[in-house]
């Protein structure tokens, strides 16, 4: 996988978009919408505290949110693939590298991107692609609207 941009960008890469058919400028003209799946038992940190930062962090005049609770293992399997067939704009982990396995196994080949907001226990793709390990830093990443596209083949 070959990702090329400069290194100011690298530390704002938030969102994977794992399509690459998706049209951008339809993205921008409306509303967007957004899942945030969370993990309760991954990572150590409470994520409660990173919910109660939703309704602080996130620009209502560009975003509309719900937050869902994964149940048991591959629960947000379903739930992402849900999202994408709703035609949601985002899913965003809160969690780690278990659950974001999970959703983006779900957003292959759809127009839905991934967002990341590390809350696992050691985090490593998060690390990998320079994601603000602090939660309310990858809120405002994710505000700002930063998209890396990655091509996969």
């Amino acid at each position: 996988m070959r990702f090329e941009t400069s290194n100011r960008l690298k530390f704002k890469i938030f969102i994977l978009l794992l399509s690459s058919t998706i049209d951008k400028n339809s993205m921008n003209e409306r509303m967007k919408k957004i899942k945030f799946v969370v993990n309760p038992i991954s990572g150590t940190q409470s994520k409660e505290l990173i919910l109660n930062l939703l309704d602080e962090k996130i620009d209502k005049t560009r975003y509309s949110w719900e937050v869902v609770y994964t149940e048991r293992a591959g629960h947000a399997v379903e739930i992402a693939a849900k999202a994408a067939e709703e035609k949601t704009d985002m899913v965003v982990a809160i969690g780690g590298d278990g659950t974001i396995n999970e959703i983006a196994r779900s957003l292959v080949h759809t127009d839905t991107a991934l967002g990341i907001i590390p809350c696992g226990s050691g985090n490593g793709l998060a690390r990998h692609l320079h994601i603000p390990m602090e939660p309310k830093k990858a809120l405002e990443v994710l505000n700002e609207g930063c998209i890396g596209y990655y091509r996969l083949w």
